[in-house]
Order: structure tokens, then C-alpha cells, then sequence
């Protein structure tokens, strides 16, 4: 709008000045009265108020064509990085995932914010699930090889048990024999 200010001080000049000596270029009549220039800059004017009030529309549209961009923009790196976040995530439970497939139960995967955080979680409850089985695994077996000990020793005593018996039965009936 700026430049419409100067254009309008031209355009009046021009006609004043060519309205007094030279009318037929601007009026298209020899003698035209000595203000018609000014009815020239009055429809200049008119013409400027449509140009200034399109002027500012044509900026605020685009002043908020520019605040949307801004908008797209900073959506758009936060979705990135949203990604990204989500990406390393990922590969912090396939690491932990890999290792406990390895055998490592006492592991645990950081618990995040979202539906990975909810796999987390689970994951974790299976693991301690996991753990807790394999001590009752654990007690199981310590349990079974102490009857084992218990049943081996009772063997042994009664393998003795039987041996001294049939040492006495041979010696009485050696002694039944003599008699």
C-alpha cells in the first residue's frame, strides 16, 4: 500500500500539470476546467481504497497461511520425533526380548508412555511370571532329590537290613542242621 501513496501523488501531479498545458492528452478536450485533475484524483483515490482494503486481506490471509505453515511445521517435527523416540524404544525391548530369550530372566524392559509402554509392562509381568516358576522348578527338583537321597539311604539300610537276616537264617539253619 506503501507504493499506492506515491503512484497517487504521481498520477495528481501528472494531471495537474498536463491539465493546464496540455488537457487534450489527459481530458481529451482543449479546454477543461482547471480542477478536473482533481475529480481524476478523487476516482485514483477511490481506486486506492480498494487496493489498500485488498492489500490488507492479501496480508492477514497470508499472515495466517504463514501461522498454519508454522503450525504444519512444528507438527511435523513432533511427529518425527515422536517417531524417533518410538523407534529407539523398539530397539531397547527387542534388545531385552533377545537377551531374555537367551535365558537371562531377571531382565526387564523400560516401562514407556503408550501402547509399547503397555508391551513393556507385559512383557515384564511375563518375566517375573517366568521367574517365579522356575524357583518352584528349582524347589521341586531339591525337594525330589532329597527324597531321592532319602529313598537311597533307606535302600541301603534295608539292603543291609536283609543281608544281616540272611546271615542269621544261615546260621540257624546250620545250626538246626547239627542238632
Amino acid at each position: 500500500w506503501k507504493v499506492l501513496v506515491s503512484a497517487t501523488v504521481v498520477v495528481a501531479a501528472d494531471h495537474l500539470l498536463r491539465g493546464l498545458y496540455w488537457p487534450e492528452s489527459v481530458f481529451g478536450v482543449a479546454g477543461a476546467a482547471p480542477w478536473r485533475w482533481l475529480e481524476h484524483a478523487g476516482w485514483v483515490l477511490f481506486e486506492d481504497a480498494f487496493l489498500t482494503l485488498n492489500c490488507i486481506y492479501g496480508y492477514r490471509e497470508l499472515r495466517q497461511l504463514s501461522q498454519q505453515q508454522v503450525e504444519i511445521e512444528r507438527a511435523k517435527e513432533l511427529e518425527h520425533q515422536r517417531a524417533l523416540n518410538l523407534q529407539r524404544d523398539i530397539m531397547v525391548l527387542l534388545v531385552v526380548v533377545a537377551d531374555a530369550s537367551e535365558g537371562n530372566l531377571t531382565l526387564r524392559a523400560p516401562v514407556t508412555s503408550g501402547s509399547l509402554g503397555n508391551m513393556s509392562d507385559a512383557f515384564n509381568l511375563l518375566m517375573e511370571a517366568l521367574q517365579r516358576l522356575m524357583g518352584q522348578v528349582r524347589t521341586q527338583i531339591e525337594q525330589t532329590n532329597q527324597a531321592i537321597d532319602h529313598i537311597r539311604e533307606s535302600s541301603g539300610k534295608m539292603a543291609l537290613g536283609a543281608a544281616t537276616q540272611a546271615k542269621e537264617v544261615y546260621h540257624a539253619t546250620q545250626m538246626v542242621e547239627r542238632m
